[in-house]
């Protein structure tokens, strides 16, 4: 009968220690080193994140103003050149949502869509003759007026600045750390005759 072996004798060698260069895998040495270097990198990217972040909401502001203007711009178009000095229309803010998609107005304005708003929008008209060539002007009550479209944030200092608006001149005072855009925008009147 065979004698089973439980235990079988091993030799000192295979439990001595041997050499590092023999040994396969890493040391704890190099794992910590490793580390070391992945959270370093990591936290050089994460100090990045705000500035990319806020170089995206600049870009999506840019890109919502470029959309409402181009509403309000075709909005003065089709309006009939003399309700555009009419009160109503003068001195109403119009409110656009996160999209830069309209919303209401002061004139029309809907519950609802309140807690929606994120910009501001109000048309001022220049009350001064605009000039075409030389000492020609255009008269602003026959024939041509410039607008100026000032787009903010909807928040209550915003809406206060844009209700006090009054004329180009108050635009012109704004502060220049304001957070508003201002584009200026020709309208003339479809039936009028250029001056001569």
């Amino acid at each position: 009968m065979h004698k089973l072996d439980i235990f079988p004798e091993r030799s000192n060698s295979q439990f001595s220690l041997s050499p590092l260069k023999s040994r396969k895998g890493f040391s704890i040495i190099e794992v910590t080193l490793a580390i070391a270097i992945i959270a370093t990198a990591f936290i050089a990217l994460l100090g990045l994140l705000p500035a990319g972040l806020q170089i995206f909401k600049t870009t999506v502001d840019a890109t919502n103003i470029t959309r409402i203007t181009t509403d309000v711009t075709s909005m003065l178009q089709s309006t009939e050149y003399l309700k555009l000095s009419d009160p109503n229309f003068a001195y109403n803010i119009y409110y656009y949502d996160a999209d830069g998609g309209f919303l209401d107005s002061d004139n029309a304005p809907v519950a609802a869509y309140e807690k929606n708003r994120v910009y501001a929008v109000r048309v001022v008209l220049d009350k001064q003759n605009i000039a075409i060539a030389g000492d020609q002007f255009y008269d602003q009550d026959k024939s041509a007026s410039k607008a100026l479209v000032v787009v903010g944030r909807y928040n209550p200092p915003s809406l206060d600045f844009l209700r006090g608006l009054k004329i180009s001149d108050d635009v012109a005072k704004m502060p220049a750390n304001a957070r508003y855009r201002v584009l200026p925008i020709l309208i003339a009147k479809t039936d009028g005759n250029p001056p001569k």
